[in-house]
């Protein structure tokens, strides 16, 4: 996917460590598996690796929005019933922009 991105890679960066975070459930085990891979990207595709792997770790935060986990524990605590995929739906708008707000940071700092 890198290679048919190319330069662009700063757009997607931060979701696949949204990914990561989604299905994990945390940053840091995002980071852990996704940071080699961002940062073999960005050396391949001769882009800052610091910002990527910046990237990664925002991306990490975005997933923690609509982790799955984080829902459920909030659904509990709040003693909401049968509302997390209603909780889930409202919460991809705002990562998505979140996602491109932070695009648009690494192109500057590029």
């Amino acid at each position: 996917m890198a290679q048919v991105v190319g330069p662009y890679w700063q757009f997607f960066a931060s979701y696949l460590g949204a990914l990561g975070s989604f299905f994990s459930g945390s940053n840091t085990v995002s980071n852990l598996t996704f940071g080699g891979i961002q940062l073999s990207i960005a050396q391949e595709l001769g882009l800052n690796p610091q910002t990527i792997l910046a990237m990664q770790s925002v991306g990490g935060g975005m997933g923690n929005m609509v982790c799955i986990n984080n829902i459920v524990a909030v659904c509990s605590v709040l003693s909401i019933s049968h509302k997390e995929g209603f909780i889930l739906k409202r919460t991809v708008v705002p990562m998505l922009l979140y996602g491109m707000n932070a695009a648009l940071v690494g192109i500057f700092l590029m």
